[in-house]
């Protein structure tokens, strides 16, 4: 990032500050009392957008220039969340910035309004038993794939939560085999998922096959001979699980390796009959409100208004009523 001087003004009072980039940026890092994962991305949209205002020769920053900035955000990116992720940073510095007694040209505006429907599909059970007997379990690196698969279908593991795990997270708790997870935003591993005779059974495979290990080793590490032994990394994760889908015809832009997840808690509330503290605690939602989502999206096709309007047409003994 190009280092500049840029001025922060109120438009309503006779108060501004000039500030050099470079040293607002590192000082901003240092304050962030947050994850390192969020602190990486906090930073990397404080760097976008000052990058932007080089870029358009822009010295000056009120409240209408961040307003012009959230438009470009809009015109180039079609997701609300990966604009609100832009925005987020910007308003975390500027709620620092606040602090120094520097206008908050960013308090009063609001992030883009995201849809709280799902943006990818489930698998069908036949799409997602059809990938699962076509997996090879011949050598190392395709026993430890099956058992990344069977963890993201049956246990709706997050890339993130498979990552983070160790071969000591496998535990017992009355006689059921269990794992300890960090989940998404989490600092620890508080909370545990179940691990049932299919899942269990291809991590044995995998763990067997691996041969010697320390139980503080990650579960899932790379094989290559250059990287043997590392822990396997989200991209990795999520390359392995994007071939799956593409060499068995699944894979489409509604369809990722996220979609397995979603497979996972809406194949549940099936099997549940809906019993949604039952897909809430599965899916480790904090808010009951987001399992929700998965309930009402499945009764959308299963119960469609569109097929009763469609019986009432095509049934003549309906009469006109």
């Amino acid at each position: 990032m190009n280092n500049c001087s840029i001025t922060v003004y109120e438009d309503r009072q006779d108060v501004n500050s000039t500030l050099d980039t470079g040293v607002i940026l590192e000082s901003f890092s240092n304050s962030l009392d947050v994850s390192d994962d969020t602190k990486y991305c906090y930073t990397a949209s404080v760097k976008y957008f000052l990058n932007w205002l080089v870029e358009n020769n822009i010295e000056r920053v009120n409240r209408q220039v961040v307003l012009d900035y959230k438009q470009y955000l809009k015109e180039t990116y079609t997701s609300a969340s990966t604009i609100n992720q832009y925005l987020s940073g910007v308003k975390a510095l500027f709620k620092y910035l606040e602090s120094l007694s520097i206008p908050n040209v960013m308090s009063t505006i609001k992030s883009v309004k995201q849809s709280r429907n799902h943006k990818k599909l489930p698998l069908t059970k036949q799409q997602a038993l059809f990938i699962q007997n076509n997996l090879s379990r011949d050598d190392l690196q395709a026993k430890r794939d099956y058992a990344i698969y069977q963890l993201s279908l049956r246990n709706g593991l997050r890339e993130v939560e498979l990552e983070r795990a160790n071969i000591e997270d496998i535990d017992t708790i009355d006689n059921e085999h269990i794992l300890y997870i960090q989940g998404k935003f989490q600092t620890e591993k508080n909370t545990f998922i179940v691990l049932c005779s299919t899942v269990m059974s291809a991590i044995n495979d995998y763990l067997v096959a691996r041969g010697a290990y320390k139980v503080s080793d990650p579960l899932f590490i790379g094989l290559a001979s250059n990287k043997y032994g590392t822990r396997l990394t989200t991209r990795s994760i999520r390359r392995i699980l994007t071939k799956m889908l593409v060499d068995n015809n699944c894979k489409n832009k509604r369809v990722t390796p996220h979609s397995l997840r979603h497979t996972a808690i809406t194949s549940l509330t099936k099997a549940s009959g809906n019993d949604l503290l039952q897909a809430q605690t599965f899916a480790r939602h904090s808010d009951v409100n987001t399992t929700k989502i998965y309930i009402h999206e499945d009764q959308r096709i299963t119960n469609a208004p569109e097929k009763v309007l469609e019986q009432y047409f095509n049934d003549d003994s309906l009469g006109d009523k």
